[in-house]
């Protein structure tokens, strides 16, 4: 029984190897994407139930039963984003409609920004990693060139297309690396835009119930 010819195939992390040190570059920077996506992943998913409409309902509740005291109270000792914005748009009760819009949307904003930088890493590892495919693909092209040069361009060609071949292993591996990277930060930056329009809704319904009371607190 002869021996299967998938057993002879180089295997992934001798494929890996033979990419050159490129390959190790394009690796730092998946592994600091992905990390970062995880500990953003893991933040929204914290802030989510402190957004969701059921923790909207209690400073809404509040509002409107006029109970404006309690309302301070729980928006001071919470210390969440929602209470942030209730205080915010307290203070400023007196302002326009839009004017207290725009000071929730600046308060929603600076809450996320430090999720909203650290996504956005993860998309510049998503452009940079096939950048380096492609440096790391030129480099071995021109190595495996050099080699036929210095044999005074009487080479073994089929060790130069051999080397070519390996040396697009780079730009492989930093596509695959640019696609995933990319496909997660489009999840991240839609599970941002999502909470930011949810404090969108909490802003304007409370903004709704505080002019319906006809003047500030």
């Amino acid at each position: 029984m002869g021996v299967p010819e998938w057993s002879s195939a180089p295997r992934l992390w001798d494929r890996f190897l033979e990419g050159g040190p490129v390959m190790f570059v394009i690796l730092a920077f998946s592994i600091l994407g992905l990390s970062l996506w995880l500990r953003v992943w893991v933040s929204l998913s914290r802030l989510r139930g402190r957004v969701a409409e059921s923790a909207q309902r209690g400073y809404l509740d509040l509002l409107r039963e006029d109970r404006l005291e309690s309302l301070r109270l729980r928006a001071e000792s919470a210390g969440d984003l929602l209470g942030l914005i209730a205080r915010r748009l307290l203070e400023f009760a007196g302002e326009s409609s839009d004017e207290l819009r725009h000071l929730a949307r600046v308060e929603s904003v600076a809450y996320y920004r430090p999720l909203m930088s650290n996504a956005r890493w993860v998309l510049i590892s998503s452009r940079v990693a096939p950048l380096l495919g492609l440096l790391g693909t030129v480099l071995g092209i021109s190595a495996s060139f050099n080699q036929v040069a210095q044999a005074g361009g009487i080479g073994d060609y089929e060790k130069l297309a051999a080397g070519i071949h390996i040396a697009l292993y780079t730009t492989i591996f930093g596509l695959i690396v640019s696609i995933l990277l990319f496909v997660l930060y489009q999840v991240l930056s839609g599970r941002i835009q999502r909470q930011l329009v949810l404090l969108e809704d909490y802003a304007d319904e409370f903004i709704l119930l505080l002019k319906r009371r006809g003047s500030g607190p």
